[in-house]
């Protein structure tokens, strides 16, 4: 597996670190292995969104997560998230919250999500 495995903060100064909990897993797994072939030097944590847990959240520290729902977890714990709608039958949405500044991309593509990433 190519993801890169997160370590615990401080540990590399400057290092994004981006957490994905979205279902159904093969989208998570699909946008976490793009991240972590275009963009090396960001930490990629997929995660299945049961298990998101705010001690790890609070552990990994991220600064972008990628969601189906931003929770008051996700919120209070990182600065930015990014909101993936895909209502059955149409293209896939992002609404996102960029350190509190909101867009919204309509059928977005990998292109924009990595825009996100260097967003955040």
């Amino acid at each position: 597996c190519l993801l890169r495995r997160f370590r615990p903060r401080g540990e590399e100064a400057g290092t994004i670190r981006v957490l994905i909990v979205i279902a159904p897993t093969m989208y998570s797994q699909v946008l976490a292995h793009s991240i972590a072939i275009n963009r090396p030097g960001v930490e990629v944590l997929p995660l299945e969104p049961s298990g998101l847990d705010g001690r790890l959240v609070e552990g990994f520290d991220p600064q972008l997560v990628f969601c189906n729902e931003a929770t008051d977890r996700i919120r209070a714990h990182a600065p930015s998230w990014v909101v993936l709608t895909y209502p059955a039958g149409g293209p896939m949405d992002a609404t996102a919250c960029l350190r509190g500044r909101r867009s919204a991309v309509e059928d977005v593509g990998m292109a924009d999500m990595l825009a996100l990433v260097d967003a955040a």
